[in-house]
């Protein structure tokens, strides 16, 4: 794991919205991709502009950092090293969010990972590039979604934020939640947290936590901006690590 811990304590305020949202972008993708041909997408650093499916889908792009393998650092798009027109703008609002809230990794335009050589580095990269690109949209709001690609001559990976494009992504539901959270929650560091998260980048959307049947259990229950609702269980082992978490249907609010 990567030794960025205010970047990681930020993407998990994001995890869920952000990893859901991909979903759809990639849900969006398949809608304009032609059976048989590859779901790639190209992105012109001068222009900022990005475009998926050959062309069919455009939208914004904006570098807001690169991880390197040597030096073993993350450099974020605010770094002078980056020319105008990679989209410092929202690289600056992460720089801006690190300022205002003491968050050194986040202000600062180079700091070192702490990822290790080794048979598990790439994999570790991708967990630290999705760790940013939720911050990114954390940071600069919900109407971004981002992605990550390998980039051998400026860095391992990659992280752009994008927007405005030429088609929606489907709008995150309650339904969104209640058939992927599963996917996620070995990847949840705090449950509660990311759960928060998620309710703040829905507007209208509220978490409750109700009373539990026993000490290593905790119950919560989102509404969505509908009323309609779901409650998770979660069973914790000795160790205070999610062990069984349940998600119980969709609900109208009494």
């Amino acid at each position: 794991m990567h030794e960025l811990s205010q970047v990681r304590r930020v993407a998990q305020r994001a995890i869920l919205y952000s990893r859901i949202r991909m979903e759809l972008m990639r849900q969006l993708m398949d809608e304009h991709t032609i059976e048989g041909a590859p779901n790639n997408f190209n992105v012109d650093f001068e222009t900022g502009e990005i475009s998926f499916c050959d062309g069919r889908l455009r939208g914004r792009a904006e570098l807001i950092a690169s991880i390197a393998i040597e030096p073993a650092t993350v450099l974020w798009g605010f770094a002078p090293f980056f020319q105008q027109g990679h989209g410092r703008d929202q690289a600056q609002r992460i720089r801006t969010f690190g300022a205002w809230n003491n968050l050194d990794e986040l202000s600062r335009e180079e700091v070192p990972h702490g990822i290790p050589e080794g048979p598990e580095q790439f994999n570790e990269f991708l967990i630290l590039a999705h760790d940013i690109g939720a911050v990114g949209v954390y940071a600069c709001g919900p109407e971004y979604d981002y992605v990550t690609f390998p980039n051998h001559q400026t860095g391992s990976h990659v992280v752009l934020l994008v927007s405005e494009l030429t088609h929606r992504v489907p709008p995150l539901t309650l339904l969104d939640v209640y058939v992927r959270l599963s996917r996620y929650v070995d990847y949840i560091d705090d449950l509660e947290w990311s759960l928060g998260g998620l309710v703040e980048m829905m507007p209208g959307w509220r978490l409750e936590k109700l009373p539990a049947q026993h000490q290593r259990q905790e119950v919560f229950r989102v509404f969505d901006d509908q009323r309609k609702s779901l409650t998770l269980l979660v069973d914790r082992n000795q160790f205070g690590q999610p062990e069984y978490v349940r998600v119980e249907g969709l609900h109208d609010a009494n």
